[in-house]
């Protein structure tokens, strides 16, 4: 091993800048007037930017423009970000694999020499280089990478065949992200077909009547948010805290701190579920000093402002949690007659999504107050059939977390690889 520049590497590796490695070119910009019915495939810079992959095996769009007013780009050549909102976000990059795609505005595109394998230093700079790249961005509210400052980059490089073979064992990986990635789409795709079928014909049901909500199973109720909580089945239907006291972020403490009470906004729901680790934490006295928005386990959670329709249950993990004035909190009163899951699976329906969107969009910033939520009605098996499809719908979801993990556990295994690979920690037989 060798002490250089950038850290310790093996005898064999050796730093190079990237302009002693290839040369660097420039997308060109792609006006709607220069889009025609006739052309090639092109890569523009927001779909580089928001849907980016270490290694380009596809074109995501379909874009057909004049070739004549693009820069093409070829199998092996990088490319890199020239701008956008922030400079960790630019600093990265992807190995193109096919070749003639034209290569829109704000991209750089790095042309390697005939020794040098393009996705091994796309490799490279989105893992143990990502943040020194980040520092040569340049701006405030607009960050740009320019080729300049690219040119003086450094990087560690092995032999062609050790930078190839390093590459096939983190494209292994990432062909597995990939393909669990697909398999949690398809499992969605799934649940959302059982969901339409089962919350709107139930299971073995021959006679319907229609209502307002459509045709339903004839035993079924329609009942208003409000009608449940007259009926003594809801307890409660509360948003969180607002007013005077309304915690500050001077105020937000660790989620480490003994007894400290998730500060909960409507950011911090999603996928069904509650993100402790973004969320932001309040001590348990400020929290006991707030008038509402106190929030139990059990409790089923609606996001009604910004963020409109997130959904979850709240578990366990925390003895009660605070509200923000974007989230409601729905108590269930008489489980005999409403099952918790069977609720939050009526929210997540397509047909309830919708009707909330409609309304919230009436107003200049996304919302739908508590009032007006009372005013919507739900569909209301018996709870013996609300349990069947709960235990159906379940399951589904079960299977999307077992291919979430899955998925999360290749993510750590390719950190971990790029760490040891892409320095020269652990080597590989070539």
């Amino acid at each position: 091993m060798k002490e250089t520049a950038i850290g310790t590497l093996p005898a064999d590796w050796n730093v190079f800048k990237l302009s002693e490695l290839g040369t660097f070119l420039k997308g060109k910009g792609i006006a709607k007037k220069d889009i025609s019915t006739v052309g090639s495939l092109c890569i523009l810079y927001g779909e580089l930017y928001t849907k980016y992959h270490e290694i380009i095996k596809n074109v995501y769009s379909k874009t057909q423009v004049d070739t004549t007013k693009c820069v093409s780009g070829f199998r092996n050549d990088v490319l890199i970000p020239s701008s956008g909102e922030t400079a960790i976000d630019i600093a990265t990059a992807s190995a193109l694999q096919m070749d003639g795609v034209l290569i829109g505005g704000d991209i750089n595109i790095f042309r390697p020499k005939e020794n040098v394998y393009g996705p091994f230093i796309s490799y490279l700079i989105n893992s143990t280089r990502k943040r020194e790249l980040a520092k040569l961005a340049q701006g405030s509210s607009v960050y740009h990478l320019y080729a300049s400052a690219l040119n003086e980059f450094q990087v560690a490089l092995p032999s062609l065949n050790e930078q190839q073979r390093i590459t096939e064992i983190l494209s292994t990986v990432d062909e597995q992200i990939e393909n669990t990635l697909q398999l949690i789409e398809k499992t969605k795709e799934l649940k959302k077909g059982l969901m339409q079928q089962l919350l709107t014909k139930g299971i073995g049901h021959t006679k319907f009547k229609q209502t307002e909500l459509g045709e339903i199973p004839e035993e079924w109720e329609v009942l208003t948010f409000a009608n449940l909580l007259d009926n003594k089945i809801l307890q409660l239907v509360q948003d969180g805290n607002h007013g005077e006291k309304h915690p500050r972020s001077s105020e937000y403490v660790s989620r480490n701190e003994e007894d400290a009470v998730p500060f909960l906004m409507a950011t911090d729901v999603k996928d069904g579920r509650i993100n402790y680790k973004k969320c932001n934490f309040i001590t348990f006295k400020q929290a006991r000093s707030l008038r509402i928005g106190h929030c139990f386990p059990g409790d089923i959670i609606l996001t009604h402002k910004g963020s409109v329709g997130r959904v979850a249950c709240v578990g366990d993990e925390y003895n009660y949690l605070m509200l923000s004035p974007q989230v409601t909190f729905y108590r269930i009163a008489e489980k005999s007659r409403l099952n918790p899951l069977f609720l939050k699976y009526f929210f997540e329906s397509e047909a309830f999504q919708n009707k909330l969107k409609r309304i919230s969009f009436q107003t200049t910033r996304s919302y739908i107050g508590i009032g007006e939520q009372k005013k919507q009605s739900m569909l209301l098996p018996n709870i013996s059939e609300q349990k069947k499809i709960v235990t159906i719908l379940s399951t589904v979801d079960e299977q999307i977390e077992m291919y979430q993990l899955e998925r999360e556990n290749y993510r750590e295994l390719k950190k971990g690889l790029m760490q040891q690979l892409l320095t020269g920690k652990v080597r590989v037989k070539v």
